[in-house]
């Protein structure tokens, strides 16, 4: 907290008072709870926006359903027994191929990486991302003194 009060990570920030402003509405947890059950098989939903004159529509899904979605699959197939070997034969299948082509965007990752920052410097420009190193300066110093100074106190007032 007084790492944060010291270096006001956040007071160089452009960042108007109305973004930061607090939402106007707020979910309940029955509504989180109606939000695990996914609307349609594949957890996907699509919506059509108006913008300038012109259509754009978007493809949205919500993580979590999908995770819902697979636990209850992964459960249905294994009590199937005998019947559901072929549909876990096939997931592990699916499942090195799927590994082999993380290796590959994992390798490329330095170079996303790279034109994502690079884009970042045409789009807001250096002071935006000047305040931005701030905060994650901040972050990280907060982090080296728990991790330097706090964990040791505690190691040796507990021995």
């Amino acid at each position: 907290i007084t790492l944060g009060l010291v270096l006001q990570p956040g007071h160089h920030s452009a960042v108007a008072a109305t973004a930061a402003a607090v939402p106007s509405s707020t979910g309940s947890w029955l509504d989180f709870l109606k939000g695990l059950v996914p609307s349609n098989f594949l957890g996907l939903a699509a919506s059509t926006r108006l913008a300038d004159g012109s259509a754009t529509t978007g493809l949205s899904f919500n993580v979590l359903q999908i995770i819902v979605l697979a636990v209850a699959i992964g459960a249905a197939a294994v009590k199937a027994g005998e019947a559901g070997h072929r549909f876990l034969d096939f997931n592990a299948s699916a499942l090195a191929v799927f590994r082999l082509l993380l290796r590959w965007v994992i390798r490329l990752t330095p170079i996303g990486t790279a034109a994502l920052i690079g884009d970042a410097v045409v789009r807001y420009g250096w002071e935006s991302l000047a305040a931005l190193g701030t905060y994650a300066g901040a972050v990280y110093l907060g982090l080296g003194l728990v991790l330097l100074v706090v964990y040791p106190a505690l190691l040796a007032a507990h021995g």
